[in-house]
């Protein structure tokens, strides 16, 4: 971690270098400091999708769950057809309570990899079936 950081401050201006101590950030628990490094990834790319889905999931993970969908909504924006993100905003979705849109999500996202588990597994909770 240190060696990140000591790279990161030495090149202020790299997204990447913030989207990774941003996920070494989340894997020790601090949540707030990995949402300050994808958002400070995301001001030097507002498009980027890799800083824009972290944020979302930390979001989620921090029970943010309004944020966390306005974050995979602008990813889904760049990049309708990625299954992974409608998982995860069918997830927050799901916790919202908002079971329609989660199915939809879910459906979704078979529709693109019809195997992904995570989105059967969404739909199973729900008790619903693939269209």
């Amino acid at each position: 971690m240190r060696i990140i950081r000591r790279a990161s401050s030495s090149i202020p201006k790299n997204r990447a270098l913030y989207n990774r101590r941003g996920l070494a950030y989340e894997l020790e628990g601090k949540r707030d400091l990995a949402i300050a490094d994808f958002t400070a990834a995301l001001s030097i790319d507002p498009e980027d999708i890799e800083a824009l889905v972290y944020r979302g999931l930390s979001y989620a993970e921090a029970g943010d769950y309004n944020q966390a969908i306005v974050d995979f909504d602008t990813a889904l924006a760049l990049n309708p057809n990625d299954a992974d993100v409608l998982v995860f905003r069918g997830e927050t979705r799901e916790a919202l309570g908002d079971r329609d849109k989660a199915i939809e999500d879910y459906r979704k996202a078979l529709s693109l990899d019809p195997q992904n588990e995570f989105a059967e597994a969404g739909l199973k909770r729900l008790g619903a079936k693939r269209d």
